[in-house]
């Protein structure tokens, strides 16, 4: 019997998209669920064999886990750093936008913009650490393809501005037109019974 069969592909599937999604919220508990829930269903419906043969696996060789083990936490530690430096970018983009934003429309709110601590993003950090596979695969794969339509969004910005400035300028130049008839027409009334 084969260990991936159709049902344990849709187990590890679905354990994938929730493994990805748990850790891009932050959510250790999600991520901790998903994974006692994706074992469990793994023996369930899937190959009790197999799962058995790991954990056989595991306390067999239990130095080439020990290593394992510590080589998967500093990679953690690795990534949770780069993972931060993107959280804090992700966070200035935002932040740079309100700030252009109020300057656009003039406002004189004074933003009030501080670093983030990473004391106030603890548990996000430790998911970060602790499921960097899944924080890695998605981050790797959503950051840059952001960045790049961003880019490419500024880039046109304005051209796709002019033209719907250029579509819309005849009807707010006969918008303007239609309300100062109807104000000048006001005025010869308000004057007729004077």
């Amino acid at each position: 019997m084969s260990f991936l069969t159709i049902g344990t592909w849709i187990i590890l599937a679905v354990a994938f998209v929730c493994f990805l999604i748990a850790t891009e919220k932050g959510s250790g508990i999600g991520s901790t669920v998903t994974m006692i829930l994706t074992i469990l269903a793994l023996y369930m419906f899937g190959s009790k064999t197999h799962i058995t043969n790991i954990f056989n696996f595991c306390q067999a060789h239990g130095l080439i886990i020990f290593v394992m083990f510590v080589l998967y936490i500093v990679v953690g530690v690795f990534w949770s750093i780069i993972k931060w430096f993107f959280f804090l970018l992700k966070i200035k983009d935002k932040e740079t936008e309100l700030l252009e934003k109020d300057l656009r429309e003039k406002s004189h709110y004074c933003r009030h913009v501080s670093a983030p601590l990473a004391q106030d993003n603890k548990e996000a950090i430790l998911v970060w650490m602790f499921y960097w596979p899944f924080s890695a695969i998605w981050t790797l794969i959503d950051q840059p393809v952001k960045r790049i339509y961003k880019f490419i969004y500024r880039k046109i910005a304005n051209y796709l501005q002019n033209i719907s400035n250029k579509m819309f300028d005849p009807l707010v130049t006969s918008a303007c037109l239609r309300q100062k008839e109807i104000d000048d027409e006001a005025e010869k009334r308000k004057n007729h019974t004077i």
